[in-house]
């Protein structure tokens, strides 16, 4: 059975917000089929789990804590004679900074970011926003170079994505920060039917 057979699309998994589904319209000349129109596809993965709940408290106590003992620091120094034991309490806790900043981040990532699956004009693309997030790079191809659509599965703590096989053999990620491997089994089949 090719991509191109009529087959009863599977219902979308649990998590996964499907706005528009429109298979190409195909104009079929004898044994060969030709895509006259590209379809449209969208699909929308929001990140929010109730894992960050207590994320959220803890990056609330770690966050917390460093701004009171800044504010101790600080206070012992004079805020602005640093000297002697009173830097000590400045640098010491930078790393701690550092792993607050990341957990804060993605805290705030995990409560208001979207993974967006996008299908139009015969291109795949794939964002993610509002919050930047620089992990898991996607890139954007043209449908005509693809050869199919497989899944990549990195395990559930750092989740799923679809990777597009091109015609000139190269493998490129199209979509990333997907749940679990159902949802990116399901983007990969709406994607390879979207294939002309």
């Amino acid at each position: 059975m090719t991509h191109h057979e009529t087959v009863e699309r599977p219902e979308a998994p649990e998590g996964l917000d499907v706005e528009v589904v429109e298979a190409p319209k195909r104009l079929s000349t004898g044994y060969r089929e030709t895509a006259v129109e590209p379809g449209r596809f969208r699909a929308t993965r929001r990140w929010w789990t109730p894992a960050v709940l207590f994320m959220t408290l803890f990056a609330l106590f770690w966050d917390g804590f460093l701004v009171l003992w800044y504010s101790i620091a600080f206070g012992f120094t004079g805020m602005g004679a640093l000297s002697g034991i009173g830097i000590c309490f400045v640098l010491f806790p930078l790393g701690h900074v550092a792993v607050g900043v990341a957990i804060t981040w993605w805290v705030i990532a995990t409560w208001f970011n979207r993974t967006v699956v996008d299908v139009r004009d015969g291109r795949v693309t794939s964002s993610v926003g509002p919050i930047p997030w620089p992990f898991g790079r996607t890139h954007a191809v043209v449908l005509d170079a693809v050869d199919r659509f497989r899944v990549e599965a990195k395990g559930a703590r750092r989740g799923y994505g679809v990777v597009a096989e091109m015609k000139d053999g190269e493998a490129l990620r199209v979509v990333a920060h997907l749940r679990n491997e159902g949802q990116a089994g399901w983007v990969a089949w709406c994607l390879g039917e979207q294939l002309p």
